[in-house]
């Protein structure tokens, strides 16, 4: 599941979610990680896929906390369900990855364009 929006808060970001709260029982680091994306970054907890676009990157980096809270339409007051604290370092190196795959990607679209032009 992808989570559609998200909070930019203190700290780092509030993810509602419409899962199953049984679904964040006994989470472990296992559970956690990261991966490129085009967009940024991807934090997958679970089958949960929490995106961080590229505009978010620094804000995300500096405040790496990520609420999950359990989303209901039918109540007011949503609970907040799980909270993790991504390591800095580990949002550093993916940053890193995802820049560095943005520059490649941008020098192939230029080799290409001028193979082409040859």
């Amino acid at each position: 599941m992808l989570v559609l929006h998200c909070l930019k808060v203190e700290g780092g970001i509030i993810a509602p979610v419409y899962m199953e709260e049984e679904t964040f029982d006994k989470v472990t680091d296992k559970d956690i990680s990261i991966s490129i994306a085009k967009y940024g970054i991807d934090i997958k907890i679970k089958d949960l896929i929490v995106p961080i676009p590229e505009y978010m990157l620094d804000y995300f980096i500096a405040n790496g906390r990520v609420t999950l809270c359990l989303a209901d339409d039918s109540i007011y007051f949503w609970e907040p369900i799980l909270t993790l604290e991504i390591p800095t370092n580990a949002l550093i190196e993916a940053n890193a990855i995802y820049r560095y795959k943005q520059r490649m990607g941008d020098a192939n679209a230029t080799n290409d364009e001028s193979q082409k032009t040859a």
